[in-house]
């Protein structure tokens, strides 16, 4: 289950911060919201996971 709770988050964290929709043009949904400002490529949600696991490794939150 929790394989499966991890790629459904990957796919929705891709299809909001990554993909550009056609009915928002060359936008992503949370870009048309206002949460970020950057059109993020798939090497931020890498980066992002990676500093996740660095601090559950190092015990900071």
């Amino acid at each position: 289950m929790e394989d499966h709770e991890a790629a459904v988050a990957l796919h929705f964290m891709h299809r909001n911060f990554v993909r550009q929709h056609r009915t928002l043009k060359v936008i992503t949904p949370v870009m048309a919201a206002g949460v970020t400002g950057k059109l993020w490529e798939m090497e931020d949600v890498v980066g992002l996971l990676q500093d996740w696991e660095d601090r559950q490794w190092s015990g900071s939150s």
